[in-house]
Parts: C-alpha cells; sequence; structure tokens
C-alpha cells in the first residue's frame, strides 16, 4: 500500500491506493 499526499484537481488529499493506481499514473 502507498501512502502519498497528492493535489487533485487544485485539492490536496491524502490517499492510499494500490500500486495498480500509480502505475496508471506514470
Amino acid at each position: 500500500m502507498i501512502k502519498r499526499s497528492v493535489s487533485i484537481r487544485g485539492h490536496r488529499t491524502s490517499i492510499s491506493l494500490e500500486p495498480l493506481f500509480w502505475e496508471t499514473l506514470k
């Protein structure tokens, strides 16, 4: 599980998602 503080649509949020989600971001 990867925890990161990211900015989504200008909103800062702390999210914890599966690696699959991060692979799609690359």
